[in-house]
């Protein structure tokens, strides 16, 4: 488990994208990154401003790892932790298959995504896969679960988790 530095805070401040890699071996790992705007065309390259190691990571039994990239302009539960992080607490991360029978039951065909020139697969299920934290002061569990990141899609290379 890593404890959080003030580092960490201010990394997490600064930043405005935040991927987190989990993997069943080695943790979890975050890194925080930073878009930087160059002219009017467009955004450069996201400039990286940190990576942290070692942190708890939980993953369901049958994936090996999963990464989460979670944009946080807006008002997010990524932005809450600017508030509720102090140096000293210990973060856990977790990821979990949150599906449930509507989504299972989904049933995505070809003709809906409407976009004429691109050829999609008929999807047959979603799934909801969740990027939760558990953050813990001086030994007293603080926020059992606090949801950072939501995706649904179907089984295939846009889901967050690998087997």
């Amino acid at each position: 488990m890593a404890e959080i530095t003030k580092e960490f805070i201010e990394a997490l401040k600064k930043a405005d994208t935040l991927v987190v890699r989990m993997d069943k071996e080695t943790g979890g790992l975050i890194e925080f990154h930073k878009k930087e705007k160059v002219n009017k065309k467009g955004w450069t390259e996201p400039e990286q401003i940190k990576t942290f190691n070692s942190f708890k990571a939980r993953l369901p039994h049958n994936f090996t790892s999963a990464c989460f990239v979670i944009m946080y302009q807006a008002e997010t539960n990524v932005k809450a932790l600017h508030h509720i992080l102090r140096a000293g607490d210990i973060l856990e991360l977790s990821a979990m298959d949150n599906t449930n029978s509507y989504l299972k039951n989904a049933e995505i065909r070809p003709e809906v995504w409407k976009d004429g020139n691109l050829w999609h697969p008929h999807y047959y299920g979603l799934h909801n896969d969740e990027l939760t934290c558990r953050i813990i002061r001086k030994g007293k569990v603080i926020i059992s679960r606090l949801i950072l990141d939501s995706s649904n899609c179907p089984d295939n290379t846009a889901r967050p988790f690998n087997r």
